[in-house]
């Protein structure tokens, strides 16, 4: 018998997984958030119905994200705090979000990601917004220049957005016809 979880735990889990990771993060304890995500995700990766191609879909998107945030750092658009620095140019719990965030590709996010521009814009402004989450809950910094800072974010999450969609599209399963 398959596991079949509710549609909203992916929701659920996301926003207890993020605040893991940023609070254990700006509180000197980042391997909490690691832990916490890793276990949703096993959850996630057990209860799909094709598990290796959603745990392909989880690492791409940790791989995709350690990506951005490795520029973004070495770029000094933002910068993990001490008690948060656990790794360079990015950081485990950073990279444990982006995991978390491919959990929500499939479900929460797939209407969105299906039309590239709507997720650019989307990206757009809500990057820059969870960054400043987490800044002001005091796991990063903005560069020198925090304007500079959040539009630079914004543009990579206006260009991750519409590439994760078309890792979604790309890695969905498809119906298989039936016999005539």
């Amino acid at each position: 018998m398959r596991l079949v979880l509710p549609s909203w735990l992916p929701l659920v889990a996301n926003q207890a997984g993020w605040f893991a990771c940023v609070l254990g993060a700006a509180k000197g304890v980042a391997w909490v958030g690691p832990v916490v995500v890793s276990a949703w995700c096993a959850l996630y990766v057990a209860a799909a119905d094709s598990p290796r191609r959603e745990a392909a879909v989880v690492v791409a998107t940790a791989a995709w994200g350690y990506l951005i945030d490795a520029a973004l750092v070495l770029g000094g658009v933002f910068a993990f705090t001490p008690p948060a620095r656990l790794g360079w140019p990015s950081s485990p719990w950073m990279i444990a979000l982006w995991a978390l965030f491919g959990t929500t590709l499939r479900g929460p996010l797939a209407r969105l990601l299906a039309r590239p521009g709507w997720a650019a814009l989307v990206g757009a402004l809500a990057g820059p917004l969870a960054y400043g989450g987490g800044v002001r809950l005091g796991a990063a910094a903005f560069g020198p220049d925090p304007l500079a800072s959040r539009i630079a974010i914004g543009a990579a999450w206006a260009l991750t957005l519409p590439l994760l969609g078309v890792l979604e599209q790309k890695t969905r399963p498809r119906a298989t016809a039936l016999p005539s």
